[in-house]
């Protein structure tokens, strides 16, 4: 594959995992990344310490996402907000998804579109047989925040979840979803109320449906987005 590069990525959130179980996920998690949108920084090193050499049809690059002793450098969360199909393999290794049968089943190449499932375990349900309404809230926790920091640049503005509401209709039974969309409206309100510096706290609302498309829950949850100090 021209123009491709593998990178062999070490999660951010497996740091502090049992020895194995992170030499596991560090050595035999696989992504393709396209080069010709994103070149590789030339300061990653193949595994034998020789800098990658840009346009390489196909090397095996090792990325460490970060490291035990500091935080994610900006290079790389840049990098982890500029390909869904490594946001998604991340957030899937961490443990507050991994865990709990939470999933990112698929997001679109621009961030927009989200689908989330809740698995269907044994420690997963309730003591009333059902999902656990936990769960629910937890799958629809940070999706919102990461979609638009993937849409709106992680080094351009700060977002956070500033509160959120439940709503539970029905019991949840086996496995469930939760879609997410951002349109182009809420996007050009988002620039809109925030271009001069302003705080701005846009609000979505996501349904949680079951495997017969009943309503399981409805979860509004209101961000705070603002431009970072060095854009306003």
């Amino acid at each position: 594959m021209a123009g491709s590069a593998e990178v062999l990525c070490t999660s951010p959130y497996t740091i502090g995992w049992p020895g194995n179980l992170r030499r596991y996920f560090t050595e035999k998690i696989a992504i393709l990344i396209t080069t010709e949108k994103t070149p590789i920084e030339s300061r990653a090193l193949l595994p034998s310490g020789r800098k990658t050499a840009t346009g390489a049809s196909r090397s095996t690059v090792w990325i460490s996402i970060i490291r035990a002793d500091h935080p994610l450098e900006p290079n790389m969360r840049n990098l982890f907000f500029k390909h869904p199909i490594l946001f998604k393999w991340v957030m899937n290794l961490w443990p507050p998804f991994l865990f709990t049968g939470i999933k990112i089943v698929h997001i679109s190449e621009d961030f927009r579109y989200t689908r989330v499932d809740l698995k269907w375990r044994p420690w997963t349900r309730n003591i009333n047989n059902t999902q656990y309404g936990g769960s629910l809230f937890s799958m629809t926790d940070p999706i919102y925040a990461l979609m638009l920091f993937g849409c709106l640049g992680w080094d351009r503005y700060l977002i956070w979840d500033k509160s959120a509401d439940i709503d539970f209709i029905a019991p949840g039974k086996g496995r469930l979803t939760a879609e997410f969309h951002i349109e182009d409206t809420q996007l050009h309100d988002i620039k809109h109320h925030t271009e001069s510096g302003e705080k701005y706290f846009p609000e979505f609302v996501v349904h949680v449906r079951d495997q017969d498309q009943n309503l399981v829950c409805t979860v509004k949850r209101t961000l705070y987005v603002r431009l970072r100090p060095k854009h306003r």
